[in-house]
């Protein structure tokens, strides 16, 4: 993490591998990303692929990243891997504003990759 982000009331950042082993479809990894500290209510979250390393390149491979909860201190998400796709690590990155954040941010929900 950049160590520069660490003292920012607004904002926090950060990554982590969801799956990091030999990994078939059919399968669901989860992980719970906890923010350095709280922040004053339910931020804004954007979060996706950071790096990536499977048997197909990365369009080829058939998964999908979810949200499961969002609060003021954590997020989760999922990555489910679907039919013969396969991979070994796959690192999640995020960037979360805090509500309280004193201008106008845009956000976009659901968008096609």
């Amino acid at each position: 993490m950049n160590t520069a982000w660490a003292t920012n009331p607004y904002f926090r950042a950060d990554n982590a591998k969801v799956i990091n082993s030999n990994t078939n479809g059919g399968t669901t990894r989860t992980n719970t990303f906890w923010f350095s500290s709280w922040m004053s209510g339910t931020p804004q979250v954007a979060y996706g692929i950071k790096s990536f390393k499977g048997t197909n390149r990365l369009f080829d491979t058939n998964f999908e990243i979810k949200q499961m909860s969002l609060s003021s201190w954590s997020f989760r998400v999922s990555v489910e891997l679907f039919g013969a796709s396969r991979m070994w690590m796959l690192e999640v990155q995020y960037f979360a504003v805090d509500p309280s954040f004193p201008f106008h941010m845009n956000t976009f929900d659901d968008m096609p990759i």
